[in-house]
């Protein structure tokens, strides 16, 4: 596909419209507004650079420019979902503090006897506050995890999994209360 040749022949505002709609869409459908700060309209113009300076190559795509671009769009911001963990919210406020499994930031006693109540309000078992407890240590890899608590890789990523829905029901919680 010849980039500029197709950008010729087509409406760039209604293009740049429709995959910052889509951006946006997508952005909401996990219940946020952003993606590393960036709002969907920057996102898009980052898009756009990418295939400027060829670290998307368009030439190479067997497919009309619109999808080429949307695909691209769709890639960078599941790539950014499998990097990112959603951020764990409180019902203390509002508060917004971030997932111990991707940023493992050392708790104060009282701040961790907090989110361990959470956990326990919503059903965590003893293994589950045993992995969270870890996490709060800033060990985060499951083989360390599992290492320091005697299991297996596998049994930490089903507790991880398990950890996560938990998030998920702290969220909805923590949501009711606003």
């Amino acid at each position: 596909m010849d980039f500029y040749k197709e950008l010729e022949n087509t409406d760039f505002d209604d293009l740049f419209d429709r995959l910052v709609a889509y951006a946006s869409a997508k952005l909401k459908s996990v219940d946020i507004r952003t993606m590393d700060g960036k709002e969907p309209c920057d996102l898009v113009a980052d898009l756009f650079e990418k295939v400027l300076t060829n670290v998307r190559k368009a030439e190479n795509a067997s497919c009309t420019l619109k999808e080429f671009l949307f695909g691209c769009l769709r890639s960078d911001i599941d790539a950014f979902f499998h990097r990112k963990k959603p951020l764990l919210v409180t019902a203390n406020e509002g508060e917004v503090i971030t997932n111990p499994v991707t940023e493992a930031p050392k708790q104060s006693a009282a701040t961790k006897e907090h989110y361990i109540n959470q956990l326990k309000g919503v059903g965590a078992d003893e293994e589950e506050i045993s992995v969270f407890n870890i996490w709060a240590e800033g060990i985060t890899k499951p083989c360390d995890v599992g290492t320091e608590l005697d299991l297996s890789s596998s049994t930490i990523y089903k507790i991880q999994r398990r950890l996560l829905k938990h998030q998920e029901d702290i969220r909805k919680k923590s949501k009711a209360v606003v």
